[in-house]
């Protein structure tokens, strides 16, 4: 009994596990907002893409990069196979992709938002989904 609370003692908080996984994921998201937002601003900037297509290319590239990132330093552990793993998180970043070509829409067409603003804001919003559905649904740690 005694070691069984020893070991409680000497082992993270759960809570102090996922703050440091949501700072981790912070980090990894930020890397791959900075890739997003860059070529978002090249596609529209030096391409002259329309928003929507140049909003779904970025995110779609960012994605691969932060699935390979994610799976590399964040969830080390999923909860299926890979291929379902994969699967899953394309499906919930599709989702988030959506919430995004929504908010972005919403900001620099209706609101008339300068896109890199209309970016952070969206970007926040869509982190925030990816983190908690991703760490709830697909992986264990």
């Amino acid at each position: 009994m005694k070691r069984f609370f020893i070991s409680l003692l000497d082992k993270e908080s759960v809570v102090e596990k996922i703050h440091k996984q949501a700072l981790v994921f912070s980090m990894v998201g930020s890397f791959c907002f900075v890739v997003d937002t860059g070529l978002l601003a090249i596609l529209l900037n030096i391409f002259e893409m329309p928003i929507i297509p140049a909003t779904i290319l970025a995110f779609v590239i960012a994605n691969i990069v932060n699935y390979l990132l994610s799976i590399r330093f964040i969830f080390i552990n999923g909860k299926f196979s890979m291929h379902s793993e994969i699967s899953g998180f394309f499906v919930i970043s599709a989702i988030g992709l959506g919430f995004h070509v929504l908010f972005m829409y919403v900001f620099v067409t209706l609101f008339d938002i300068w896109f890199l603003w209309a970016k952070l804001i969206t970007a926040l919003i869509v982190m925030s989904f990816n983190f908690f559905t991703k760490k709830k649904l697909l992986f264990i740690k």
